[in-house]
Formats: structure tokens, C-alpha cells, sequence
């Protein structure tokens, strides 16, 4: 899939790129048309997976988490969180949630840093975003929490959701009361039967990650090939 994207949107969705880790689960990189066209694999939105949902909604909710943990550990705050923006990789025994559109996305000095400027959608964008200034980590939380209750909502009425308090908390009126999923301890373990949610303060201490070397185009792309994609 091409998209057309800004430098501030290639530099975040770059550098989540450049890190390889199990805990990752930004939509990856695959090519660079021109300067800023970007190319990424064509997945399933997540909006358009019900059936998924209903019956693997505790073990997507995980890995969504997981993913909004990641990028939160390196500053990274989407701010645009939404079923729109997550998409499904399907394989033979399994489903890989991923995070796309970084297009409003911010990288701060800390998990507390202030901006200003309305970003994200409306009904999915926190409260305070609407004021001056705001933290977009804690705004980040509360967008968070409104997709783990998506998933809840489309659970099978026969399955426990192990993560509805948490989306409870992400949802507090006072960001200051969400609690941080980057000092967030995230462990999960299910079956068919038993599902449940471990969290503790603090943070166990960080895989070790591999950055990869600088994007380079795996090949140059004709410029006549390149005005038919973007037809």
C-alpha cells in the first residue's frame, strides 16, 4: 500500500521501524517511493474482522497493548489510537496486530511533556485535547482504553474479557489517574479456558533490541513506473 507522508510522520514511523523486537508492532517499512511516499504491507483493517474479535479479542487486546507499550517506552505517542488504525496479519495459525498511521503522531522528551494542538478523531481523541495544552502520552492512554472497550463490546457473550478494568482505568476523566503502560508490567497467559491479566509497577528489564542499519530503496523505481502507482 502507498501513503503519502510528511517528514515529522517518516521520522517516528523510521525510527519504530528501524527497532527489531517481538514487542513491535508498528506496520513495517518496505519500500520508499520518491522522497516521501512510503510503502507498507496491505492488511485487513481491523474493523472489518468481527469474527476475529469475537473469538481471539483477549489475545488482540494483548498484543495492542503491547504495541501501545512500545512506542510509549520510546516517547512516541500515536494520538490518533482506533480501529481504523489497526490492521490484522493473518497467517496459518495465527493473527499479528499492527499499528499504522503515524501521520499525527509525536515524539516527547518524557512521559509527562506537554504540547498543544488538537490531534486525533473525534469520539476517539481524549477530552483535554480540546484545551491548550495537554499530555499526549496521558491522551494516548485514554484513546487506549476506548479501543480495548471495541474489543470488549464484540466479544462472544460466552467470553470472560480479561482486560475490562483496565480499559476502565485508561478512561479516567483525570489523565494523571491512568496508569502509564511504559512503567507497566504486561504478562498474559491463556487457553481456551482461562485467561488473565498480570501488572505490576515497574518494568522488568528490557529485551535487548536489535536496531537495524539506516533504510535504504532495495532498487530504484523508473519514474513512468512510479506516476502508475500513484494514479
Amino acid at each position: 500500500m502507498l501513503k503519502l507522508v510528511e517528514s515529522d510522520e517518516l521520522a517516528i514511523h523510521s525510527l519504530l521501524n528501524s527497532i527489531k523486537s517481538k514487542c513491535n508492532h508498528t506496520i513495517p517499512i518496505l519500500d520508499l517511493v520518491v522522497e516521501k511516499i512510503i510503502v507498507t504491507p496491505y492488511e485487513l483493517v481491523l474493523r472489518h474482522a468481527p469474527d476475529s474479535i469475537k473469538t481471539k479479542g483477549n489475545d488482540l487486546a494483548f498484543q495492542f497493548l503491547e504495541g501501545v507499550q512500545f512506542i510509549h517506552q520510546r516517547n512516541v505517542a500515536h494520538l490518533d489510537l482506533k480501529p481504523d488504525n489497526i490492521v490484522l496479519r493473518t497467517t496459518t495459525h495465527s493473527q499479528r496486530l499492527l499499528l499504522i498511521d503515524f501521520s499525527v503522531s509525536v515524539q516527547v522528551a518524557g512521559q509527562e511533556s506537554w504540547i498543544e494542538g488538537y490531534r486525533g478523531t473525534e469520539d476517539w481523541a481524549a477530552p483535554e485535547v480540546e484545551e491548550s495544552t495537554y499530555r499526549p502520552i496521558r491522551a494516548d492512554l485514554w484513546s487506549a482504553g476506548l479501543v480495548l472497550q471495541y474489543f470488549a463490546d464484540r466479544q462472544h457473550p460466552n467470553t470472560n474479557f480479561t482486560f475490562k478494568s483496565l480499559a476502565d482505568e485508561l478512561q479516567h476523566l483525570d489523565p494523571s489517574h491512568r496508569p502509564l503502560l511504559s512503567t507497566t508490567h504486561l504478562s498474559y497467559e491463556g487457553n481456551h479456558r482461562y485467561q488473565k491479566l498480570k501488572r505490576k509497577r515497574g518494568v522488568d528489564a528490557p529485551e535487548k533490541e536489535q536496531v537495524k542499519r539506516p533504510y535504504v530503496p532495495s532498487r530504484v523505481i523508473p519514474q513512468d513506473i512510479r506516476i502508475a502507482l500513484l494514479v
